[in-house]
């Protein structure tokens, strides 16, 4: 597969996934933490993100990385997805408008281990 069918395919697939969430490519971008003109352009298929940029958006929409890259129809995870982003109350809103502003991706990362290990806390 060419880079310009490639970007097609990544592309066609984050469509496909945040219609299927019912999000607007303003939450979507918004939740991942990139813009949305450069989400459109990929869904567009003119231009090929960064592999952090497609792994951020992969994150907010519930679905392994490896989602973008794969042909046929999505086969949801076993455990359930998380809501889209304008069906939070408003303190998940807050956590989450908080991490988006958090530019460096260690620290990213880091805040979310951090909440995981939490959520699994009695």
């Amino acid at each position: 597969m060419g880079d310009t069918a490639l970007a097609r395919q990544i592309g066609h697939r984050l469509r496909e996934r945040r219609t299927a969430l019912g999000m607007t490519p303003e939450e979507l971008a918004r939740t991942a933490g990139i813009s949305t003109s450069a989400l459109e352009e990929q869904e567009a298929g003119r231009v090929r993100l960064s592999a952090e940029a497609l792994l951020m958006l992969a994150e907010a929409m519930g679905v392994p990385l490896r989602h973008l890259f794969e042909t046929g129809a999505f086969v949801p995870a076993p455990e359930p997805l998380p809501p889209p982003a304008n069906a939070m109350d408003g303190q998940a809103r807050a956590l989450l408008d908080a991490y988006v502003r958090i530019s460096h991706p260690d620290l990213r990362r880091a805040a979310l281990v951090s909440v995981e290990a939490l959520a699994r806390l009695p």
